[in-house]
């Protein structure tokens, strides 16, 4: 079956902080901080993350995220690569860049746009806004996005081609850390594309395999249907403990993987924390992806 693994810096989102935020405000309101009265008492540290990752289907990732404070915003800055050398490779550059307003308000607006892709086979080129609603002790998200989707090819007469097509999706996230030390997180996605995406499955259209490479009919099958997330994040201390449970569906497939997902944040001095992360990936019909990541987060 053609290989519809996802690569694990597949996206990077604004998210990736979203923790860090979370149980800096949960401390807060374990010392009975009140919320209202946050943006006077609290100074959200700036974040610059590093990371690497590499699992057992010859797949390994870099990534660099960079978020700080302006004058009432947030700024978001992410550098990303994926490579692959299994069948279908792949070699993949993303960039990031974002902005929003200060997270410890009530309400909360950002937006990001997000280029993702091998060019010459696959590229996605995302713009979303996000409105953000806090309160004591729970966080909602709104994030509609635009996708710009264009895949590569070759026709019979060898002159290249390209197929252009648009997705809209909604994205709501709520996060709740009433009980202090715990957070729990529920997130849903779901996506609508401007064509019939089935028809870029080759087991369905096998045209394709003539025309598009491996690389592309395989990243093809990364185009979401859904895809739900549950996670659970508890602190020890200044040890942070996370699980993330995630299923996504693919539109072009219809096949379903399940991704499951340990972390630990460790500190290993007052600026400098060490990040660890376990995890497998099951799809329908291919085998399983084990994975592990390492990384250092720096903040000030």
């Amino acid at each position: 079956m053609l290989c519809t693994k996802r690569s694990i810096f597949e996206s990077i989102s604004f998210a990736l902080f979203r923790g860090a935020l979370i149980f800096y405000i949960a401390t807060a309101s374990a010392e009975n901080t009140a919320f209202e009265n946050f943006p006077d008492e609290l100074d959200i540290p700036s974040f610059v993350t590093l990371r690497g990752s590499f699992d057992d289907a010859s797949g390994r990732g870099y990534s660099l995220d960079i978020e700080t404070s302006i004058p009432g915003a947030r700024l978001i800055l992410g550098l990303s690569k994926s490579e692959n050398t299994d069948r279908p490779a792949y070699d993949i550059d993303s960039w990031l860049l974002g902005a929003g307003s200060d997270p410890l308000l009530e309400w909360e607006i950002g937006f990001e746009f997000e280029h993702w892709g091998e060019d010459d086979a696959f590229t996605i080129d995302n713009i979303s806004v996000r409105l953000n609603h806090h309160t004591r002790d729970w966080s909602f998200e709104l994030k509609p996005t635009r996708r710009e989707i264009t895949i590569s090819g070759i026709n019979r007469d060898a002159d290249s081609i390209k197929i252009n097509f648009e997705s809209n999706g909604l994205n709501l996230t709520a996060n709740y850390y009433g009980f202090r030390k715990i957070a729990l997180g529920l997130g849903y996605a779901s996506f609508d594309y401007s064509r019939d995406v089935r028809q870029l499955d080759p087991f369905n259209n096998p045209i394709l395999f003539r025309i598009l490479s491996p690389t592309a009919l395989g990243l093809a099958q990364g185009l979401d249907d859904y895809f739900i997330r549950l996670s659970i994040d508890w602190s020890l201390g200044d040890v942070r403990f996370g699980y993330e449970l995630q299923q996504a569906k693919s539109a072009v497939s219809q096949l379903k993987a399940n991704t499951s997902t340990l972390s630990l944040a460790l500190p290993i001095s007052s600026k400098w924390d060490l990040l660890l992360e376990s995890g497998r990936q099951d799809q329908d019909g291919n085998d399983a992806i084990n994975f592990a990541v390492l990384g250092l987060l720096y903040s000030w």
